[in-house]
Formats: structure tokens, C-alpha cells, sequence
């Protein structure tokens, strides 16, 4: 009997816990999108899948979207590099051609001033009035020496070297940079008379130490002839110096010429300085027209920049 009873109040307590709970939900409000009835809870669970997979493509392909726009941000990123680095290597190339041009440019000036100076010493070299009186100078102390030179016996053992032309040579030179350097200094400062004084007085020096020169030539020049050619030729040698010997003789009787020019030594080095000068007047010309050139270029570049500035 025991049992019986303990079986029916479990039964009786579990009803009313059931009854509470019924009492709950009828008293609750209800929920629209609860199902009412078994029918309807399938079509609620399918529509409940089918909202979750529309919501799990719109996730990847809002991915996708996202993958695609970085990869472009990336790209951009790229090409802005990019873009600057041309920049900066275009303007280094920029810089660097302007100063090569500003280079060439000093170079053609510096050129240019020694053609200058070039030019002012031909003009010197070929007309200059004193050099007239000084070639008939020079002529008469050859005269002189070569009367002495005929009066004299031959002496054939007499040993010189031929190294004193190379020395003689470089001496030529010295005394010409000399002289240059010398003009060009006292050229501002003519116009006071105690320095036009101590000009002559060294042009009077340079110029009796080029007669000097002169005279040691032709005798240098005479005895290594005489040392380099054969002994059979000195009898011609000799013949040949009488007829020079004669011919100046008349010359010193004759009259001085000043325009004209005696000998056929001056005739060259006048033909050789009128080629040099033709040829440096030629490449004047060629160098201030590719300097004309590149100050154009460099300021059609220059607009461009201003362009393209204003332009961004």
C-alpha cells in the first residue's frame, strides 16, 4: 500500500507542475514569428536556412569586394611610388644636363679667349710696323756675319750637337709666352709714361736677345750640316755660300721694300698663319652656333617646366 501511494503523489506533482506551466503560457502574449501549429515549424525551419546561406554569400562576397579593393589600393600605392621615383630621377637627369651644359659653356668662353688672344698675337706676328725695321735689322746682322763667316777658314773637326735646336726651340717658346703674358699685364696701364719707359727699354732687351738667338742659330745650324753631311759635299756647301754671299750683297745695295717680304722662309710661315687663321675663324663660327643652340634648348626646357607646373 506503501508503494501505491508514493507512485500517486509523484503522479498528482508532475501534473501540477504542468498545470503551472499551462497557466504561464496562457496568460503569455504570443509571437508572430512562433509557430502555431507542427505544419508550419518545418517552413519556418527551411526559411530560417535559407535566410542564414543568403546572409553567408553576402559575407563572401562582401570578401571578395574587400580582397579586390586592397589589392587596388596596393596597386595605387605601387604606381605612386613609382611615379615619384621617375620624378626624382627625371629631375637629378634635369640637374645634371644643366650642369654639363653650364660645363660646356665655360669651356666654349675659355676657348673662346684664347682664340682671342691667338688672334690679337697673329695680328701682332704679321702686321706690325716695327717689325719691318726689325727684319731689315735682322738681315744686316746676318749680312755681317756671313762676310765674316766667308773670310774665315773652315774648320770641319769642330764637334756641336744637335740636341741645341730642341733647346733653342724652347727658348723661342719661353720668350713668346713671355711676351704674351707681358702685353696683356701692361695693356691698363699705358697710359702712365714711367711704365711705357720700362716697356721699351725690355722690348729693346727681348729684342737684342732674339738677334743673339738668331745668329747662334745659323751658325748651329751651319756646323751640324757640316758634322752630319759627308765630306765631299763641304766644296758645294762653300759654292753654295758664294752665291748667297752675292745675292746679299745686292740686297744691301738695294733699297728697303717695307710691303714686300724677301724670303721664302717668311712667305711660308705667312701662308701657315693665314691657314691657322682660317681655320680658327671656321671653328669660331661653328662654336658660337652650338652655343646658340644650347641656350635655346635650355630655355625651351625651362618654359616646358613652367608649364607643367602651372599645368598640376
Amino acid at each position: 500500500m506503501t508503494i501505491q501511494n508514493k507512485q500517486i503523489n509523484y503522479f498528482y506533482s508532475r501534473l501540477s507542475v504542468k498545470f503551472e506551466r499551462l497557466v504561464q503560457f496562457a496568460k503569455a502574449e504570443p509571437k508572430p514569428n512562433a509557430p502555431q501549429s507542427r505544419n508550419i515549424f518545418p517552413l519556418f525551419k527551411y526559411r530560417r536556412k535559407n535566410i542564414i546561406n543568403q546572409l553567408v554569400i553576402q559575407e563572401k562576397k562582401m570578401k571578395k569586394k574587400y580582397e579586390i579593393v586592397k589589392n587596388e589600393l596596393l596597386i595605387i600605392k605601387q604606381v605612386f611610388k613609382i611615379q615619384k621615383m621617375n620624378e626624382l630621377n627625371q629631375e637629378s637627369y634635369q640637374k645634371k644636363k644643366q650642369v654639363q651644359q653650364k660645363r660646356k659653356i665655360n669651356q666654349i668662353k675659355i676657348k673662346q679667349t684664347n682664340l682671342i688672344s691667338l688672334n690679337s698675337f697673329l695680328q701682332l706676328k704679321i702686321s706690325h710696323p716695327q717689325q719691318i725695321y726689325y727684319f731689315y735689322q735682322s738681315l744686316s746682322v746676318k749680312f755681317e756675319s756671313l762676310v765674316q763667316f766667308a773670310k774665315a777658314e773652315p774648320k770641319p773637326d769642330t764637334p756641336i750637337s744637335p740636341i741645341q735646336f730642341a733647346l733653342l726651340n724652347m727658348k723661342k717658346k719661353y720668350i713668346i709666352i713671355q711676351l704674351v703674358i707681358y702685353k696683356e699685364k701692361i695693356v691698363k696701364q699705358e697710359k702712365k709714361p714711367k711704365v711705357q719707359q720700362k716697356r721699351k727699354l725690355k722690348i729693346n732687351q727681348i729684342k737684342s736677345q732674339q738677334t743673339n738667338q738668331k745668329i747662334y742659330f745659323v751658325l748651329n745650324s751651319f756646323f751640324i750640316t757640316k758634322n752630319i753631311t759627308k765630306k765631299k759635299k763641304i766644296n758645294y756647301f762653300y759654292s753654295r755660300l758664294s752665291v748667297k754671299f752675292e745675292r746679299l750683297v745686292q740686297f744691301a745695295k738695294a733699297e728697303p721694300k717695307p710691303n714686300t717680304r724677301q724670303s721664302s722662309i717668311e712667305l711660308k710661315l705667312f701662308k701657315y698663319y693665314e691657314r691657322i687663321y682660317n681655320q680658327l675663324v671656321i671653328w669660331k663660327e661653328k662654336m658660337m652656333k652650338n652655343v646658340k643652340q644650347l641656350e635655346i634648348n635650355y630655355k625651351r626646357k625651362g618654359q616646358k617646366q613652367k608649364n607643367q607646373l602651372n599645368q598640376e
